[in-house]
């Protein structure tokens, strides 16, 4: 993570957290509570505080932090107090677990101590960091896509970053001429190394696209390496019919090539800029982001947060579908990390 990024990471805290009072309403969720677990007072009903704090966690802009951001706040272990996550959670333990009140105030007084904690850190970070970092123009107006070059999609060289850099390039012509637009509407914004990881930004349109491509890629990736586990499997039982295994393979390919039709045929469907060399570069775009994902490539998505300014119902329906879009993306993401770890 770039310390622009760790430093922009406490600024959404303060504005999120702080300002929008969230431990203050964890507190008086738990006084609440309380006061009802003591036996010689009169049961009070805590639905107020309750939905409070629950509309406080909704308004917390979540989908405006890139992965490595959440990563961090995971790392302060409070990602789980907020947004979606914790309302889950605190009404698990307050209507679906059948916990007596005791257990409930426990666990939730543990939510606002863990959240209070990791205030304090990132509150720390930002006081040493103010002054010294140059944080430059936040994207109000496009999506941010990360992509990660890991695995076998990683770069290593400039021979790999000539390829990759090729594929890409091959990725967003089809798109973009979807839209009857060109590679170069998708801007190069940033670029960070370890696993090697570039910054695009593009259009809500163009994203659009792109995100409905790659969660039909993941779960075609996901088939994928379900039929190569099983293909393993029967390498591993050492019998000496190799045809299952190679049979397996087949099919893992096969599920390639229908899958990457029936994608292309989809998205055809819904544009009307279409012709001969849209359908050919198209077809090269989703096969070459299947192969990217396939070899352990990711794509994390960033929805810019503008509401400064006044923005069109369009747009707001337009990121909203687009943040459920990314969150299903990022489900299968897990899951396929968990089946490459124990490959």
């Amino acid at each position: 993570m770039y310390i622009q990024e760790l430093y922009q990471l406490t600024l959404w805290a303060e504005k999120e957290i702080i300002e929008k009072q969230l431990i203050q309403k964890y507190q008086q969720l738990i006084q609440k509570l309380t006061e009802n677990s003591q036996p010689s007072r009169p049961k009070q009903p805590f639905e107020a505080q309750k939905d409070n704090l629950i509309e406080t966690l909704k308004s917390i802009k979540l989908a405006v932090l890139n992965e490595e951001q959440k990563n961090f706040l995971a790392k302060l272990n409070i990602l789980d107090t907020l947004g979606e996550n914790a309302i889950e959670k605190i009404e698990n333990i307050l209507f679906k677990n059948s916990l007596d009140i005791a257990t409930a105030i426990k666990y939730i007084t543990d939510m606002r101590t863990r959240l209070n904690q990791g205030m304090d850190k990132l509150t720390s970070i930002r006081t040493g960091l103010e002054g010294n970092v140059d944080v430059e123009d936040i994207i109000v107006d496009k999506v941010v896509m990360r992509i990660h070059f890991d695995h076998e999609a990683s770069i290593n060289n400039v021979t790999d970053f000539k390829k990759w850099s090729t594929i890409w390039y091959d990725i967003s012509r089809g798109i973009t001429m979807l839209h009857g637009e060109t590679p170069e509407d998708i801007q190069v914004v940033g670029a960070n190394k370890g696993s090697i990881i570039i910054e695009l930004a593009s259009t809500y349109a163009i994203t659009k696209t792109i995100s409905e491509i790659i969660l039909k890629v993941l779960q075609v990736v996901e088939k994928v390496y379900d039929i190569r586990l099983k293909a393993e499997e029967v390498r591993a039982m050492k019998l000496n019919n190799k045809k299952i295994a190679m049979e397996l393979e087949k099919e893992a390919t096969d599920i390639k090539k229908k899958e990457i039709e029936k994608v292309l045929e989809e998205l055809l469907s819904k544009h009307t800029h279409t012709d001969g060399e849209v359908n050919t570069t198209l077809t090269k775009s989703i096969t070459k982001l299947l192969d990217f994902i396939d070899k352990g490539g990711e794509v994390d998505f960033t929805i810019p947060d503008n509401e400064d300014e006044e923005e069109d119902e369009e747009v707001t329906k337009m990121k909203e579908s687009l943040e459920i879009k990314f969150q299903e993306i990022r489900q299968i993401e897990n899951k396929l990390k968990l089946i490459q770890h124990k490959s």
